[in-house]
């Protein structure tokens, strides 16, 4: 059922970052990568112009009428119908976190909303991840939670319908009561490599008594219906080492940073 995770070089990266400070005036007519963006005393010279914001739609995307959280969000276009895209964030609306899913088919203007369901033996969820491949099947993860203290888990649902239905899940991992796991990031190589149309699923690994951390890594090799073992990609200790990402280079490398 599951294949073994060889064959695949992991570049490690573990870095911070001093990003230079230029005291050139910032031009606003033109979109600046956050990372570039000089961080200084507010000034006129930092603010939005004036009107910039509203002349921008407002849409909400959540039918959500409580004065609950909702965060953690992200949107993923269709690239076979960029008029559809997805949306997934996190959901207090019912006092404790759930996911919530929307979707568009109008490019933006109307949305729906619905809440993710929660499968035995967890019932509740956070940390939503959400990506597409090429042919425009969604991929939704969450980490799954049980109402009291246990084991947590990492799941992902598919959807093929541009958000409209989703499978039941798929275990990454569940019910461990080892570990805590926690902050899962996914990757999909569409490099046209070897290694082409691999799921990669990458997370902090906690110790039950959070005495340590590591950052773990498994793979899909049939489109997210099963994953791998997971391996170790960082030692397991007590450096507290977290929030992994994970890309896939142009030969098919796998590259986790933290």
């Amino acid at each position: 059922m599951y294949k073994a995770l060889t064959g695949i070089f992991f570049l490690v990266i573990i870095s911070s970052f001093v990003l230079a400070q230029g005291e050139k005036p910032q031009e606003w007519n033109k979109f600046y990568p956050l990372s570039l963006a000089p961080y200084k005393s507010p000034g006129p010279e930092n603010q939005v112009p004036p009107g910039l914001i509203a002349s921008l739609d407002n849409i909400r995307v959540n039918s959500d009428n409580t004065t609950e959280l909702q965060n953690e969000e992200m949107v993923c276009i269709n690239p076979t119908d960029t008029d559809n895209a997805v949306a997934v964030w996190r959901d207090f609306r019912l006092g404790y976190r759930r996911i919530g899913i929307g979707y568009t088919f109008d490019a933006g203007q109307t949305w729906v909303d619905t809440l993710l369901v929660p499968y035995p033996p967890y019932a509740r969820q956070s940390d939503p991840v959400l990506w597409v491949d090429r042919d425009g099947t969604f991929y939704l993860s969450g980490l799954d939670l049980p109402a009291g203290d246990g084991a947590s888990g990492i799941s992902v649902y598919r959807s093929v319908d541009g958000g409209v239905s989703w499978s039941e899940p798929v275990w990454v991992v569940s019910n461990q009561s080892q570990y805590f796991e926690d902050k899962q990031w996914f990757g999909i190589d569409q490099t046209g490599s070897g290694g082409d149309g691999n799921i990669y699923c990458v997370w902090d690994r906690f110790a039950a008594d959070y005495s340590a951390t590591g950052i773990v890594c498994c793979a899909s090799y049939d489109g997210g219906l099963t994953f791998s073992d997971p391996v170790n990609v960082s030692a397991y200790d007590f450096n507290y080492v977290q929030w992994p990402t994970v890309v896939s280079g142009p030969d098919g490398t796998v590259f986790v940073a933290w």
